[in-house]
């Protein structure tokens, strides 16, 4: 191959490569607006911003979880503590959308099934809608998507406090806005810290969530 046909042939593959580019963003691009423009005509204000990008089981800790109290489906009243010495996945959802959180849901229903037996794997969704979202709503939420209700809380409370805590303490969102359809799954450790963000969506990632579970379960010292 000559030194002119080489830098033909990487030339071309860069413009397929950009081109490609191009198109997932492009793609990206839609599907945020349409999620947005679905947000705001259910009544929900909604800013759909950059979080974490999706990681495999890390090393070092992400980030700690920041200590919080909400409201259960049962009434109850959980705080970080609550969860300390357990492996947990955690979510951010609202009962009335109709687009990414059923998926998630689910898929976070068939890593809870992934682990029958697992006292100490757990799982955590908080709704962005607290308003619509009463501890009654999320139970019956619960129930349809066959939520372990020792293992898995649904929890509600001020939705200021729900913003706050998502951006500080999950580092999802942006602060200043409630981030209604953030599809991450967010891995912590039994010491409170943040280990992986995950597609909840994607069941591809959803199953590489499952095997990193699986390895935190099989190092005590995490």
């Amino acid at each position: 191959m000559t030194t002119r046909t080489y830098k033909y042939i990487m030339s071309t593959l860069s413009v397929i490569g950009l081109v490609a580019m191009i198109v997932a963003m492009t793609a990206v691009s839609k599907e945020r607006q349409r999620l947005m423009q679905e947000a705001e005509a259910s009544g929900h204000e909604v800013m759909l911003v950059p979080i974490a990008e999706d990681t495999t089981l890390t090393d070092e800790p992400l980030g700690h979880i920041t200590d919080f109290s909400l409201t259960n489906q049962f009434g109850k009243e959980t705080k970080l503590s609550d969860l300390k010495g357990s492996i947990w996945v955690a979510d951010f959802i609202f009962t009335s959308c109709e687009s990414i959180c059923p998926d998630m849901t689910t898929n976070m229903a068939n890593v809870q099934r992934a682990f029958p037996d697992t006292p100490n794997v757990r799982f955590v969704s908080i709704s962005v809608d607290p308003e619509r979202d009463t501890p009654e709503v999320l139970a019956a939420f619960g129930e349809r998507f066959g939520a372990d209700p020792q293992r898995w809380d649904f929890l509600t409370g001020d939705k200021e406090y729900i913003k706050e805590i998502s951006y500080q303490g999950f580092l999802i969102g942006s602060g200043d806005v409630m981030t209604n359809h953030s599809n991450k799954f967010i891995l912590v450790d039994r010491e409170g810290d943040i280990r992986g963000f995950y597609t909840g969506t994607d069941e591809t990632d959803v199953a590489r969530l499952t095997i990193d579970i699986r390895t935190l379960l099989d190092d005590p010292t995490v």
